[in-house]
């Protein structure tokens, strides 16, 4: 039996995707090619939901972003500093990995001058993530030292 949530898994908890063994007479058998164009479809599905929720986020986000630069208050660093932090983090789960930079690089420069350690660190953290996706290992690891050094 398949449950109405997930009908992809019986009711003892292994897949119905993956191969039985042939001539069970309970379960069909069904060949590996099926088996990996069902998951690569799932994958697909599940892949393009978080692109949009990502996508969603970040139009957000950059909204916000343009409301607190629309809106110079003294104090108002600290909310600029968290907006770009937050475009950034998203511009690198999109995979923009040039305006992740330049987001990341503008907040980090306030967290310095604020003297916000857990959110510097947080920034650098997140710049080695991005160094490392450009293949920029060493300045991946410069970061990511950084970050460990602020977090102790």
């Amino acid at each position: 039996r398949r449950t109405a949530v997930h009908p992809e898994l019986r009711t003892d908890g292994k897949s119905a995707l993956s191969n039985t063994r042939a001539g069970s007479a309970a379960e069909p058998v069904m060949d590996q090619a099926t088996d990996q164009a069902r998951i690569a479809a799932l994958l697909s599905q599940a892949t393009a939901a978080a692109d949009r929720d990502v996508n969603a986020a970040l139009e957000e986000a950059l909204a916000a972003l343009d409301r607190v630069r629309a809106t110079p208050a003294p104090g108002n660093e600290a909310s600029l500093a968290d907006a770009q932090l937050r475009c950034g983090l998203l511009y690198h789960r999109a995979a923009r990995y040039d305006l992740a930079l330049s987001q990341l690089r503008a907040a980090l420069d306030l967290f310095l001058r604020q003297g916000r350690l857990p959110a510097t660190a947080a920034a650098r953290r997140t710049l080695g993530h991005v160094h490392d996706e450009l293949g920029e290992y060493a300045q991946a690891l410069a970061e990511h030292l950084h970050a460990l050094a602020l977090d102790e």
